[in-house]
């Protein structure tokens, strides 16, 4: 119960406002999908929200090279 009400923070609650603000301090007021804390924190982190990945604060669009990139940094190089 308590993983689902923070899990919705932000949405439609007394902590609205401060996620406007957050949001507008950070210039994501037109990331539309922002709804929650938790959302705003990965976008703010550059994680997925909701499917989309924006690159963190600028809203331009990662493409497929840099996301290939980043999965094979994650990827143990092989001997």
């Amino acid at each position: 119960m308590w993983n689902e009400f923070m899990r919705k923070r932000g949405w439609n609650d007394e902590l609205s406002e401060t996620l406007e603000a957050e949001k507008q301090k950070e210039a994501m007021l037109s990331r539309s999908e922002i709804k929650t804390m938790f959302q705003f924190i990965d976008a703010d982190k550059g994680r997925l929200v909701n499917g989309s990945h924006l690159n963190g604060k600028n809203g331009t669009k990662n493409d497929k090279t840099a996301l290939c990139r980043s999965r094979r940094s994650l990827t143990p190089a092989s001997s």
